[in-house]
């Protein structure tokens, strides 16, 4: 098992990648950039969104509770009938 202070680093790491997806997507929307830019963003964007779609996986397939993770309510439940 991983120590809370060895995965410090890594957790830092992750925020500061959603911090430069949020950042390259205000920059995409807002900016007037040249086309080679948006270009070299939209693959950095993919790039990051498999970085986080292999954390997810990866914490899911360490996690010792996965059937508890899909039954978690949600923040708006569906009406009832």
């Amino acid at each position: 098992m991983i120590s809370k202070r060895q995965e410090a680093p890594y957790l830092v790491f992750m925020l500061a990648l959603s911090i430069y997806a949020v950042v390259a997507m205000a920059l995409s929307t807002f900016a007037e950039l040249p086309r080679e830019t948006r270009t070299v963003l939209e693959y950095a964007d993919i790039a990051v969104c498999i970085l986080f779609l292999l954390d997810f996986l990866v914490t899911l397939a360490r996690s010792q509770k996965r059937e508890q993770l899909g039954s978690v309510q949600r923040l708006d439940p569906p009406p009832h009938a």
